[in-house]
């Protein structure tokens, strides 16, 4: 199984350096900043983030703070010159998993990649059943019986958060509170598109997300048959 690595970095020496060394097992997309970083992972979801700090829109500890904020649990590994103690615990306190010093040598690198996808696929997969639903919280999944739905992240981001609530109604402000913190703020009308997409990848569980006119959305699980 082929490993998904996003590398957010700006320096294509750098970027073209790390692709040539890495094994036939991963396959590694490269962004160069912040924006078009937040447009890759509003569609995909990969298997480990290597992050550049001196990006040219901003710090990428950015990055690692909106991560954190969402569903998102792909370990992350921050490459730096700012090589100070309170520098690399900065980053770690703001999410980041592992913290390289540049430069660095690529089998270092090779090593820490390897170490954090291991401890990621023998961590505990946290899952949520709601009904015959069965929600990977991990992989961003939807399991229907014997098929997988792979939903989009913000689809999947809006089913877990209402099916975590237990029952009780969910506002459109609560959803852009909870999955659009720090983002571009959505229109009410936006949220709605959501929701009715999300209904109809559900088929024909998409009635586990009700409206409640006036209130907002609900989400209540089917009886299991």
């Amino acid at each position: 199984m082929k490993h998904l690595v996003l590398l957010v970095e700006d320096d294509p020496l750098v970027a073209r350096s790390i692709a040539q060394v890495l094994p036939k097992q991963y396959t590694m997309t490269t962004t160069s900043n912040l924006e078009s970083s937040y447009r890759y992972l509003a569609e995909e979801r990969p298997a480990l983030i290597v992050l550049d700090r001196a990006l040219p829109d901003g710090d990428g500890l950015e990055l690692v703070e909106y991560m954190t904020q969402l569903d998102h649990t792909a370990p992350l590994l921050v490459l730096s010159r700012k090589s100070t103690v309170q520098d690399r615990i900065n980053g770690l306190r703001k999410g980041a998993d592992d913290y390289l010093i540049k430069p660095f040598s690529t089998t270092e690198l090779l090593l820490r990649i390897e170490r954090l996808l291991y401890s990621t696929k023998h961590r505990k997969e946290e899952a949520i059943r709601f009904g015959e639903l069965e929600l990977l919280l991990d992989k961003g999944q939807v399991i229907l019986g014997k098929h997988i739905l792979r939903l989009r992240r913000r689809e999947f981001q809006v089913l877990s958060y209402l099916v975590r609530q237990n029952g009780r109604v969910v506002t459109r402000d609560q959803l852009i509170n909870h999955i659009w913190p720090d983002g571009k703020i959505p229109s009410y009308a936006t949220i709605d598109v959501y929701i009715r997409r999300l209904r109809m990848m559900l088929g024909p569980y998409g009635s586990i997300v009700r409206t409640i006119k006036g209130y907002g959305y609900l989400a209540e699980p089917l009886p299991i048959k």
